[in-house]
């Protein structure tokens, strides 16, 4: 093992943690993208209203609605 094997390897690692702090910032400015947008509006969870019986419906069941 020469020099140039230490030195070829010691010059990986900036590059390396270059590209891992890049990713970090990416990663992070997505995360905070994503807490800044309004969540969607809350589902209405009510049910519909009930439609009014017309007369005949109502005269045959003898209720009124």
């Amino acid at each position: 093992m020469g020099h140039a094997d230490i030195h070829s390897g010691f010059l990986e690692l900036p590059e390396m943690s270059i590209k891992l702090t890049r990713i970090l910032v990416v990663g992070l400015t997505l995360a905070v993208a994503a807490c800044a947008t309004t969540p969607p509006p809350a589902a209405d969870l009510n049910p519909p209203p009930r439609k009014t019986a017309d007369a005949k419906t109502q005269l045959e069941s003898g209720r009124k609605y």
